[in-house]
């Protein structure tokens, strides 16, 4: 039996089996566009799901599928941009982060050959899948930022305007699906190899804006430099005050050469890169800290631009803090 077409309202949908048959395929475009929903279960006899299914459902953040093989069609998340996870119809108890894992692979790597939940929940095959999935994430992230950047033209758009404009959008995006990546990798490390962990904590390194000093903060205190609108590096521009972050804190750029005009494009890390879960689960600190980047000199500067955090979050901080000063001290004791 196929389920056609959805036509309500609902936040939470659940999908059953009518008196008619049990639903083995949801139709091409069955959810397309939908914007209502946040949670969809589908019944555990669906087999296949056609194309565009569930393409351009913006408010849609978890997906509840059988744990059994599913084929799928063309396009099925397309624009699913806010789906962070895919849940299995089993028990995922021994396998906590495996719907973030799912959820990544189909709206950041886009991979459909990792969506496979007969493979991803079997205890004789997990493995092997997430060595599959950190191939490809390692793949992702050690791809240039520019790779796969398609200019978007409307008729009055010329080159420059799409490098100018479309290009350092495209940057910082692909920039923050890095930084996702690596953080639910090392958040949820099951069978992660050592030579792997060490290479996602090296891109949080290098790329996380935690090489925060005194003379820094002071700096951009005065400078208050930002990123313009046409993607110039952005010297001695001054913030707009109605922006959502009051100041933006300098890491490396990145300079990518523009194919068309061989001219170069600054593209500057941000604090409003630090993924938002970062403020609301201290496992995330942790996972910073483990990197050796936070220090009693840095971690004021950290704490400033997280002022939303939880009480969890800020409560951590302040105990490393204090924890790295008691170390400092104890060995200064030993100096001359």
């Amino acid at each position: 039996m196929i389920y056609e077409k959805y036509t309500g309202k609902d936040v939470f949908v659940v999908i059953e089996n009518s008196t008619e048959g049990p639903i083995t395929h949801i139709g091409p475009k069955a959810f397309l566009s939908c914007k209502s929903i946040q949670h969809l279960t589908l019944p555990d006899s669906v087999a296949h799901i056609g194309d565009w299914a569930f393409a351009h459902m913006q408010a849609l953040t978890d997906l509840t599928l059988p744990a059994k093989p599913i084929t799928f069609g063309k396009k099925v998340f397309l624009d699913c941009e806010n789906l962070q996870r895919i849940h299995l119809q089993s028990d995922t108890s021994r396998h906590p982060g495996l719907p973030w894992l799912l959820g990544a692979a189909v709206t950041i790597l886009q991979d459909m050959s990792l969506l496979r939940p007969e493979l991803a929940d079997n205890e004789n095959t997990h493995a092997q899948w997430l060595s599959d999935f950190d191939k490809a994430v390692a793949n992702f992230i050690e791809g240039p930022d520019e790779q796969g950047f398609e200019p978007v033209f409307y008729g009055w758009f010329n080159d420059e305007d799409a490098d100018s404009t479309q290009l350092p959008k495209y940057l910082h995006k692909r920039r923050c699906q890095k930084l996702k990546l690596a953080f639910l990798r090392l958040r949820y490390d099951l069978y992660l190899q050592a030579p792997f962990k060490k290479q996602l904590q090296e891109y949080l390194t290098t790329h996380l804006p935690f090489q925060m000093t005194a003379d820094h903060t002071a700096f951009f205190a005065q400078a208050q430099t930002t990123i313009p609108a046409d993607g110039s590096a952005g010297t001695g521009t001054k913030l707009n005050p109605s922006t959502a972050n009051p100041l933006p804190i300098y890491a490396e750029p990145l300079a990518v050469a523009d194919e068309h005009s061989h001219k170069q494009i600054t593209h500057f890390i941000t604090w409003e890169q630090l993924p938002m879960y970062c403020m609301e689960d201290a496992a995330y600190i942790k996972i910073i800290e483990q990197t050796g980047i936070l220090t009693a000199a840095n971690i004021p500067a950290f704490l400033a631009h997280l002022q939303n955090a939880s009480p969890e979050v800020i409560a951590y901080l302040l105990r490393l803090q204090s924890s790295l000063q008691e170390q400092g001290n104890f060995f200064d004791n030993f100096s001359l």
